[in-house]
């Protein structure tokens, strides 16, 4: 007869535990346990895909969420800061989950990618880079990884690294992949050799399937637009270098801001009727009918 399993899930808030929260959870024996979570070997998670507005309004079935006041709160307690009242929630997730990670130990989140570029994005940016080894940031220029989602999304894999020069002389592996992910791994046969191919590289290398850009750690630090790093080609960094003693930003001699932003997403995303609509309202339209022959 095979061992009863008794796996050890927990139907709560993220941000409603902390380190010092006893956690009830059965053993391998089936005993109900009380005890604080251990220290983690490595956290993966996919967080959700909420506008800041809605951090701390959302109900489930059974569970409130933690507001954002809250939240914000508990990060500049754990984190020493205070994040940027724009900042997504997928952030705070890397912020938060933190505390719960060994030295050394990994932390991989597939999350909406808009904090490669934005202002509000130097935050999580500047955490990383205090606090971890940036392993690999992955997007893909073919497909979503989550196709329902309506948002662009990357891997983020980072290892915890308190010391300063180990962070610094760490090579960042930016990937980002030429064909759907399943042609990717069936090419390389496996998941495992994938893995070993984009491990092993040490210099920037692009192929039909991929292209890795390796950037030292440290170097990051000059820029706040890291989806160059992903999307640019290499005759991109060259410009740059042969003219930045040229080159200025734009900043510097016009006043850049955004315009209004109405938040309305009902509005700007359209929904796709077609499947519910009535045959009589759904009509073919046509701009120009000239050399059109039936």
């Amino acid at each position: 007869m095979s061992k009863a399993s008794y796996p050890r899930i927990v139907n709560n808030d993220f941000f409603s535990i902390t380190n010092r929260t006893k956690i009830k959870l059965h053993d391998q024996n089936g005993q109900l346990e009380n005890k604080l979570l251990p220290m983690f070997d490595a956290i993966v998670g996919n967080p959700p895909y909420t506008r800041q507005e809605d951090i701390g309004s959302m109900r489930g079935k059974v569970l409130k969420t933690v507001s954002k006041s809250e939240i914000s709160n508990l990060i500049k307690a754990e984190c020493g800061f205070e994040p940027s009242q724009r900042t997504s929630i997928y952030a705070y997730f890397f912020y938060h989950a933190s505390v719960f990670l060994k030295e050394g130990g990994y932390l991989a989140y597939i999350c909406q990618n808009s904090w490669l570029d934005t202002d509000y994005g130097i935050d999580m940016q500047r955490y990383l880079m205090r606090n971890y080894e940036i392993v690999a940031i992955m997007d893909s220029e073919v497909e979503r990884f989550f196709p329902t989602a309506s948002v662009n999304t990357t891997i983020v894999i980072v290892r915890k690294q308190s010391d300063e020069d180990k962070r610094n002389n760490n090579t960042v592996k930016f990937v980002y992949f030429n064909k759907t992910l399943s042609e990717i791994i069936k090419n390389y046969k496996g998941v495992n050799k994938l893995h070993d191919f984009i491990d092993d590289v040490i210099i920037s290398e692009s192929n039909e399937f991929l292209h890795i850009n390796c950037i030292q750690q440290d170097i990051l630090s000059i820029s706040t637009k890291w989806g160059q790093f992903l999307k640019a080609p290499q005759v991109y960094f060259d410009i740059l270098e042969k003219g930045k003693d040229k080159f200025v930003p734009l900043s510097t001699i016009a006043k850049v801001k955004y315009g209004i932003k109405t938040g309305c997403n009902e509005y700007f995303i359209l929904e796709d009727k077609t499947a519910t609509a009535r045959d009589e309202i759904l009509k073919a339209a046509m701009n120009n009918t000239e050399n059109i022959t039936t």
